[in-house]
């Protein structure tokens, strides 16, 4: 909703908050005319992964050329023709952007990914909400996407409203998992719980059995090499 300032889309893992980023950035660019500032947490990956689906979006769905999403990097900002802007959520890379943006009077809408993420003090004191804050003042629309809403809910003024995506029928949350205690003789533990997972056709172990980063940093090479 254009008349509303800043919309929350919540969805658990695999609901489909990547496919909607995706229509919001056609929304803002083929429809409201307008460049969007991707942002995504502060990991290079995200942004790679991003291309790539969107790569692979417009292959399954032969997408038009002239429809596609003309992705650019912060430092290749160019205010002449809408385009989707990938930041990292770090306070230099954001810094560029509104550096960029004292040159221009052309509006743009923000997408935040993973965006309890830019919650960080409550009261907008660190780094990297004293850069996004005016940002988020200037925007003319923001999507905040996440899983974990609550840091928004409490502390983001600008919410207007949230919709909450349906959970896909094959998500599994942690009280599926099938919970084993491991008993005091753990190597015997391990290589039962091992044994009967190689039987499966398929699935995963969420092995926890040392609270100490090292030590259980120690047992997952030492079981990556058992059973390779």
């Amino acid at each position: 909703d254009v008349n509303q300032t800043y919309q929350l889309l919540s969805g658990q893992v695999q609901s489909g908050k990547t496919r909607e980023i995706i229509n919001y950035c056609f929304w803002s660019i083929h429809e409201q005319k307008k460049s969007v500032l991707l942002v995504f947490q502060n990991i290079t990956v995200d942004i790679d992964q991003f291309r790539s689906r969107v790569k692979t979006f417009n292959e399954q769905n032969a997408v038009p050329v002239v429809d596609r999403l003309p992705i650019r990097d912060i430092r290749d900002y160019d205010p002449s023709t809408p385009a989707v802007y990938l930041a990292l959520g770090n306070f230099m890379q954001l810094k560029k952007f509104s550096k960029f943006l004292d040159t221009t009077a052309v509006e743009f809408t923000m997408c935040l990914d993973e965006a309890d993420l830019c919650v960080k003090s409550g009261n907008n004191n660190s780094e990297l909400e004293k850069i996004m804050e005016p940002l988020k003042q200037r925007a003319a629309h923001i999507l905040g996407v996440t899983a974990t809403n609550l840091s928004l809910l409490f502390h983001e003024r600008l919410i207007d409203s949230m919709m909450t995506l349906k959970v896909s029928d094959d998500y599994h949350s942690y009280a599926d998992l099938i919970k084993v205690n491991l008993p005091p003789n753990a190597d015997v533990a391990r290589a039962e719980a091992y044994k009967t997972f190689g039987e499966r056709p398929s699935g995963f172990i969420l092995h926890i059995e040392y609270h100490k980063k090292q030590r259980q940093l120690a047992v997952a090479g030492m079981m990556a090499k058992e059973y390779p």
